[in-house]
């Protein structure tokens, strides 16, 4: 069995499982203009740190999943821009939405929240702050492609929420169920 089909094995038993989902995440407004090259941010942390307390303080419910699906769109343009398309293919590089819909974007998102409900409810696992803040740690200093990250960093505006929550959470979630 490989991987990618026990991985949507488990999404589809989550699925079936979890019929609804809070969207928890942090409530901060903190930008970080990350050097990923020093491997520091403006303020001197090393990338994707944040003081712990802006990550631990206050979870929050979002006013929708909304926000967390523009920023996976953001996210999976950007990876569509790095794809190569074959010299040998006489035809256009598709636009990503033709190959990957928004509304399959919004059903990652949508496995994704029900892995961490799964998480917390299950297994008494929540992805806090602190967790948050150790994951953007551990991206930042073990990232093969720093131009990648920074430019992941570039597209979500610099925000250290939307970092967290768009790219941090949804590894950190799926990480810790194969753990």
């Amino acid at each position: 069995m490989t991987r990618e089909s026990l991985g949507s094995q488990a999404a589809a038993w989550l699925r079936g499982m979890v019929a609804a989902v809070v969207v928890a995440t942090v409530g901060f407004g903190a930008t970080v203009a990350p050097s990923v090259a020093q491997g520091r941010d403006a303020a001197g942390w090393p990338i994707g740190s944040l003081p712990i307390d802006w990550l631990a303080t206050g979870q929050q419910a979002l006013a929708g999943s909304e926000a967390l699906a523009q920023c996976r769109i953001v996210l999976a343009d950007l990876e569509w821009s790095y794809r190569i398309w074959p010299e040998t293919n006489p035809e256009p590089k598709p636009a990503r939405a033709s190959v990957l819909p928004d509304a399959e974007i919004r059903g990652q998102l949508d496995d994704t929240l029900r892995m961490e409900t799964a998480l917390r409810t299950l297994y008494g696992v929540a992805l806090d702050g602190s967790a948050l803040q150790t994951e953007l740690n551990r991206m930042s200093l073990n990232t093969r492609q720093p131009e990648r990250l920074q430019a992941i960093y570039a597209a979500l505006g610099n925000s250290a929420e939307a970092v967290a929550n768009c790219v941090a959470r949804p590894a950190l979630a799926q990480r810790r169920l194969r753990e």
